[in-house]
């Protein structure tokens, strides 16, 4: 029985419309005429309801048979993402390594979605599925194949013969596949003869043991793997198994085949046209590298598109849905304005209203190598003096005081705290004179550093992200601005131009935290400060309406655990830290992080996360992972103990709001400890953790509602170890945990020459050169033409290509680019030409021919292409070409000189468009930026060689004026 998969389209692989049309092609022409040989499909788990309707209705028009794997999203929502890649025992998702290539990163990227992978796209379940389906048909062979997969009536006929003729030990034969490159009606044409030659398809006998390996995500050499413990000789041998694949494959040969019984192969198999290029299908390295590359982008892709689908349809996400705030309770609490609670939050935001004029980081002078006033900008070890606010400071107090102004609006309808807040927000976000820079890359600055740092520069550092760790609050007051609350028709809303304004400003914070800077700087931290990372990118992408990042970074938040703790489950403290203030720290941001998870359908993985003993694989433990035990560890509560007793690990979030709870009502570290470890925090009205039923969602919603009213996180200041960090500590501390000044006095500031010496200030350019700096025919000399072939061999990631199935072009000969050369003075056409002029003794002639080829895939998934053809003698007979591809596109350049009296001809031949519209595509490539920079770099070293060699020949002018003559022998 031949059975076939149809699984989903992933562009950019494969063309979302061939799947239906190849089927189509299958049903109507393929015509084996044999009626021993039966046909059945199988739908594995479509995502797009329609599609798979449509296959439905087109399988049912030809009376096929078939079978559906149904996709159901609520359980592809509880696949888990993972951090430890198999046996690695790194948190590769935040780890920092700067020479990844391309290719290890898109795998990666793979890897990561490894387990909804194998559900979602289920390629090895599939096989496995159709496996019994033919062989529970009764057939004696079972052809489990992929969903492109055409046979003619020629190679079924090789193909029956040989399995008739099978000797009793060939249980399992391999058809080897052609890939058509052009149409499918192809075939049909007198003169077409299949080429097989890729990866092949498998037959089984009904009694034979293998499956294939359900571990094993699809691209993940799901098919290979199966072939190489069937010890099927192939290219795949010389792949790079890692050593987790090879326990899975070379470790764990099959016991089904051996000796003389080895795997046969018969007849072929076309894979059908995929509607892509032609050049991506051929038969080379380069286009299985693209392929492979297309693949892997296509099925991230895809498990993306039902990542967003969980969000929206399972978990109810909207991007003005309160993180941090409960709206219900905040109904309720506007009829109790009188109690003690509400008083003093009322008390805060009318101190609030009295500030005059908005402050922002304008009243401070400027500290960054722009001298721009507007971008956050402090140092952690000095400071002006008491009463003067840094620029961390006056954006938390700006954050705490927007907060309480909306919060008391929401409870009063009192227009005039809106209108304040909103001022605000305008002055700090959407005013171009006033507006903060949306950038924390200054955050955090040494002044120490700077003192010496021999150019007067200096970047922030990764403790810069704790200014900004107020972000989810404010986020939270300006959803609750922006929202509809009373309805009076004549109350108070944000206008729109405002909020979008604001939006703008959130969605360049959000930018500037995924740039390469705070990615080195933020993300790739490995303790507090990367967890205080991830929550806020998770709130930003919660507002700015992009579930995508937001469940990716919810879904990967467990892989701080493996670097922040050690393998004693401790938490690692940074040298000279105060070990409680930065456990207390530490278990509030993972409250934060939690409570974040929770929302989104997320606390379960964070909870049953764990490692193996040896700490080098990833593992779930329903009873509780690494983060449960880091908070038995951290605190002795009998909170801890009642959630591990009941056996409800839900429970456990729980203690991360205690723990928040504790430091709140405490005045110490020491008070806090002690109050979470005796107890003393069970106030059954707030937490009700006495009922063995009780769920995270009712008393994370009560925690929420009622401590963030007071519209600050944490009440405490904390004591701090070693003097000589005391300043940065301090900082720290306070960003998280310090009581807010609500109302901050505008005529603070600070002078730029307290900082900074006068002689260390560079002023930036900003204006660009418009000049070209070389001519066209300076680019084809050897000082250009050369360092830039090398440049662009130098990108390409050489080292990983064996594994890749990818080589470098081989460098044609004379004779197999006669284009290039049949009008050059080639050694052949110089036999041909018996008239040889007379050589001179002080003649030497010479001529040199140079050939690169390079190729890139960059970050968009293009394949970026640069050949170069150069070749010049010693009669000054030059030849050049550059041909460029990019996107489809081709462009010639060609160079073109007789002789050294000759000027020379230039022209530059486009497949599309002008040369114009190509050159400006190709400067935003790869090569392109590297070309443009290796040029100016060429260029600068030019002129300073050229003023060198002005000044020796000024020099020696002044010699031979003096120096007495000589006569030559």
């Amino acid at each position: 029985m031949l059975v076939r998969t149809i699984g989903n389209a992933l562009p950019p692989r494969h063309d979302p419309t061939r799947a239906f049309q190849n089927l189509r092609f299958i049903l109507q022409h393929e015509d084996l005429q044999d009626d021993e040989v039966g046909t059945h499909w199988v739908l594995n788990r479509l995502a797009d309801s329609d599609v798979a309707q449509q296959f439905r209705d087109l399988l049912t028009e030809f009376g096929a048979a078939f079978t559906e794997l149904p996709l159901e999203l609520d359980v592809h929502a509880k696949a888990p993402f993972h951090v430890v890649l198999e046996d690695e025992g790194v948190d590769r998702v935040h780890h920092k390594n700067r020479k990844q290539d391309q290719w290890t990163k898109v795998q990666n990227t793979n890897a990561f979605y490894g387990s909804k992978n194998r559900y979602a796209l289920g390629i090895n379940v599939a096989r496995n599925a159709m496996l019994d389906i033919a062989r529970e048909s009764g057939a004696k062979w079972l052809l489990p194949w992929d969903q492109a997969c055409f046979v003619t009536r020629e190679a079924w006929h090789q193909i029956k013969r040989d399995l008739d003729a099978a000797a009793p030990g060939h249980k399992y034969f391999v058809s080897f596949m052609d890939r058509l490159a052009e149409e499918n009606d192809v075939i049909f044409s007198p003169g077409y003869k299949a080429h097989p030659w890729e990866e092949p398809q498998i037959i089984f006998r009904n009694d034979a043991v293998e499956r294939f390996d359900e571990q094993l995500r699809y691209g993940q050499r799901d098919k290979a793997a199966l072939l190489v413990r069937l010890q099927v000789p192939g290219p795949w041998d010389d792949w790079g198994w890692s050593t987790w694949e090879r326990r899975r494959t070379y470790a764990n040969m099959s016991k089904d085949v051996s000796g003389e019984n080895k795997v046969l192969s018969t007849g072929y198999v076309l894979r059908l046209y995929s509607g892509l290029a032609s050049g991506i299908e051929e038969n080379t390295r380069a286009a299985s590298f693209w392929r492979e590359m297309r693949r892997a982008k296509g099925v991230v892709a895809e498990l993306d598109k039902l990542e967003e689908r969980v969000m929206v349809e399972l978990l109810n996400y909207r991007p003005d849905k309160l993180l941090i705030y409960n709206e219900a309770l905040l109904r309720q609490y506007s009829d109790q304005i009188h109690t003690e609670l509400v008083s003093v939050l009322l008390a805060d935001a009318d101190r609030a209203l009295h500030v005059l004029k908005p402050w922002t980081v304008m009243i401070n002078g400027a500290l960054d190598p722009e001298r721009d006033p507007r971008i956050f900008a402090n140092f952690y070890d000095h400071h002006e003096g008491d009463g003067i606010l840094d620029d961390g400071e006056m954006f938390r107090n700006m954050a705490y005081n927007t907060t309480t102004l909306v919060l008391a609006w929401r409870l009063t309808n009192n227009t005039q705290y809106a209108l304040q807040a909103a001022s605000f927000l305008d002055t700090w976000c959407a005013n171009p004179t006033s507006a903060m820079r949306a950038t924390l890359q200054y955050a955090d600055m040494s002044y120490q550093k700077l003192l010496t740092s021999k150019t007067g520069v200096t970047r922030g550092s990764a403790m810069g992200i704790r200014h900004t760790a107020v972000m989810p609050m404010l986020l939270d007051a300006i959803r609750l601005l922006n929202a509809s609350w009373s309805s009076d028709s004549r109350a108070w809303v944000l206008p729109d131009e405002l909020s979008g304004k604001i939006t703008l400003w959130a969605r360049a914070l959000f930018d500037d935290l995924r740039s390469e800077y705070a990615l080195d700087t933020f993300r790739s931290s490995s303790g507090l400060f990367g967890l205080l990372y991830d929550v806020q990118v998770a709130a930003l992408a919660a507002f700015l309406d992009d579930p995508k990042t937001l469940r990716y970074t919810l879904g990967t938040m467990q892989g701080r655990l493996v670097a922040m703790l050690t393998h004693e489950e401790k938490l690692l403290i940074p040298t000279g830290v105060a070990t409680k203030a930065y456990t207390l720290l530490t278990l509030a941001a993972w409250g934060a992080a939690v409570n974040f998870a929770q929302q989104f359908g997320l606390a379960e993985h964070l909870f049953q996360f764990d490692l193996t003993r040896t700490h080098r694989e990833e593992r779930v433990d329903v009873n509780g992972g690494l983060l449960c035990r880091f908070i038995g560890h951290s605190t002795t509560s009998f909170y801890y103990e009642l959630a591990m007793r009941l056996l409800n690990v839900v429970l456990v979030a729980v203690v991360a709001l205690i723990v928040i709870a504790g430091i709140v009502q405490a005045k110490t570290p020491d008070a806090a400890l002690s109050a979470i470890d005796t107890g003393v925090n069970n106030d059954h009205r707030l937490l009700r953790i006495h009922k063995s039923t009780t769920h995270v969602d009712s008393v994370a919603a009560e925690e929420r509602g009622l401590a963030s009213l007071k519209a600050k996180l944490f009440k405490f200041q904390l004591k701090i170890a070693m003097p000589s960090i005391k300043k940065s500590l301090e900082e720290v501390v306070k960003s998280l945990l310090n009581c807010p000044r609500l109302v901050c006095d505008a005529g603070q500031h600070r002078s730029v020459s307290n900082f900074l010496p006068s002689d260390q200030v560079e002023k930036s350019e900003k204006s660009e050169k418009s000049e070209k700096m070389f001519s066209t025919w300076d680019i084809v000399r050897p000082r250009l033409w050369h360092p830039m072939s090398m440049l662009e061999l130098s990108m390409m990631d050489t080292e990983t290509m064996p594994q890749l199935s990818m080589s470098m072009r081989n460098v044609p000969g004379v004779n197999s680019d006669e284009e290039f050369f049949k009008d050059l003075p080639t050694t052949e056409r110089q036999k041909e030409t018996k008239a040889k002029e007379p050589e001179t003794g002080n003649e030497q002639a010479f001529s040199s021919y140079s050939f690169s080829s390079s190729s890139v895939v960059d970050e968009e998934g293009r394949m970026v292409m640069s050949t170069r053809r150069r070749y010049e003698d010693s009669s000054g007979r030059l030849k050049a070409e550059h041909e460029r591809e990019l996107l489809g596109k081709r462009m010639k350049t060609v160079w073109n000189r007789k002789n050294t009296k000759d000027e020379g001809e230039h022209h530059t031949i486009c497949s599309q468009g002008t040369a114009d519209d190509f050159e400006k595509l190709w400067s935003q490539t790869a090569f392109g930026k590297a070309q443009q920079k290796k040029s100016k770099e060429l260029k600068e070293s030019g002129d300073e060689a050229s003023k060198t060699s002005s000044s020796e020949k000024h020099q020696a002018v002044k010699q031979s004026q003096t120096a007495p003559t000589s006569k030559a022998a």
